[in-house]
Order: C-alpha cells, then structure tokens, then sequence
C-alpha cells in the first residue's frame, strides 16, 4: 500500500519515540500491535519496545526469585544493572531512531544470512 501523502511524518515518528519510552511507552507499543496499525516502522518500532521490556521484566523477576537464597546486597545491584541496562538500550533505540537508522537489532538469522551472502 502506498504511503498517504497527507499523513504527516514527522507525527509517525514522534509516535515512534513515544513506544520507545522506558515502561510507559508499552502500553501504546502493546496497542498498535493489537489494533494493527501504523506504518510498518511503527509496529517494527513497538515490537522493539515489546520485547525489550519483556526481556527486562523477565530478568527483573528471576533476579527477584533468586533474592531468596542470596543476599538482599545482590538483588539490588542486579536490578540496578537490569533497570540500568533498559533504559540506556532504550535511549540507544532513540538515538537510532532520531538519526533515521532502522532498529535492525532484532533481525531474524534468515535476514542476517542474506545481507552477508557473497555475490556471485
């Protein structure tokens, strides 16, 4: 499908930076999904969002299960480098998405295979 040329960019992109927002912009990232729309960047943008904050959740939580048998000391530092490590790997996707660059982090082996085939 063409793009409409009356849909403004600059609004898309802005959305794009919204889903990308550390725990807040899940909720719209997990709504585009679900309605199924925006523009395929948008939805590649909040499946990005998606998964980075399931991977951080999931961390968060396995560091909380296993606070029980070690001290409370190591808890909080590994939720600090998890929570850490989100929001700069979100601030980077900003960044990337600022400058126009895809989000190619979260490519398939199949994709990745065929950009690095030789010529023949």
């Amino acid at each position: 499908m063409p793009p409409d040329p009356l849909e403004n960019q600059d609004l898309q992109h802005l959305q794009s930076f919204v889903y990308l927002i550390p725990i807040l912009g899940v909720l719209p990232a997990l709504w585009t999904l679900y309605r199924q729309t925006g523009t395929r960047e948008q939805r590649s943008t909040s499946r990005a969002a998606l998964i980075l904050a399931f991977v951080w959740s999931a961390g968060y939580l396995l560091a909380a299960t296993a606070q029980s048998d070690s001290s409370p000391l190591s808890f909080l530092i590994m939720s600090s480098v998890l929570t850490s490590g989100y929001f700069v790997a979100s601030l980077a996707l900003m960044v990337r998405l600022w400058q126009r660059q895809p989000l190619n982090f979260l490519q398939s082996s199949r994709s990745k295979r065929k950009s690095f085939r030789r010529p023949r």
